[in-house]
């Protein structure tokens, strides 16, 4: 009498089953990752998210207090580091085509971040400065930026899984920076400029901005970043479902 044996399928190598009108089931190609890069999926997005709300707090925080303190230039500076580390570790995890092109804008963004830090830090000191100005202007621009890098990134992955509902959630986000922030972050760097051009302080004109309008206009700019971080946050959950069906996997072997 002879005993079958069952062959078990890691949960990660197996395509999703879809059906036609007419009755045929098909399957779509899925890319195949490795236990190794869903690993350093786990770590980068995990870091992306701690470093960009980091990042995101300590810049706010920053502009709206008089005068910076010591704590909040060091953690800002970790966030920073962390973003960037983050990045690469995604950066070096194996996807697809597409992936590397969006974690190779998502790297540069971040190295970007840790280049113009210590400009910002200066710019918070000496805010007259109107070559300081110009470097803090491109690391503000480079945040605003950072949460459609990273939408794509997450959608780059979700569409390489074949999960289309993640994947069209991340280009909706992704837009919703170029609605909701590109154009007044454009408006108020021009502001900026022609200000420090005619000898007004443009930290100080940031700061009465941030006084007069309602509390509900800057709450509305960060939905961006939030949803940026939602999916990032998502898609690390991803990665240790992945990492956890694999073990149950090798286990049952």
């Amino acid at each position: 009498m002879s005993e079958s044996t069952e062959t078990v399928v890691p949960l990660s190598v197996v395509p999703p089953v879809i059906q036609d009108a007419a009755g045929a089931v098909a399957t779509m190609p899925v890319a195949v990752i490795a236990p190794r890069d869903w690993v350093r999926l786990a770590q980068g997005f995990y870091f992306l998210f701690c470093g960009l709300l980091v990042s995101f707090a300590a810049l706010v925080e920053a502009v709206a207090t008089a005068t910076p303190r010591l704590f909040q230039t060091f953690i800002s500076g970790v966030a920073a580091v962390a973003t960037l580390a983050g990045a690469w570790r995604l950066h070096q995890a194996h996807v697809s085509d597409a992936w590397h092109r969006h974690t190779r804008a998502l790297l540069i963004a971040a190295g970007a971040l840790v280049y113009l830090w210590p400009f910002l830090q200066m710019w918070l000191r000496l805010s007259g400065s109107g070559y300081l100005l110009g470097h803090a202007l491109v690391y503000a621009g480079v945040c605003v930026a950072a949460p459609a890098l990273l939408s794509l990134t997450v959608g780059a992955l979700a569409r390489a899984r074949g999960q289309h509902s993640l994947a069209t959630q991340a280009v909706v986000y992704a837009g919703t920076v170029a609605v909701i922030l590109v154009l007044p972050f454009g408006a108020i760097a021009f502001g900026l400029v022609y200000g420090v051009m005619h000898g007004v302080d443009p930290l100080q004109a940031v700061r009465s901005i941030l006084a007069t309008v309602p509390q509900a206009v800057p709450l509305v700019l960060l939905v961006p970043v939030s949803l940026a971080l939602s999916l990032a946050w998502a898609a690390k959950d991803l990665a240790v479902g992945e990492l956890s069906n694999l073990g149950g996997t090798t286990a049952a072997k």
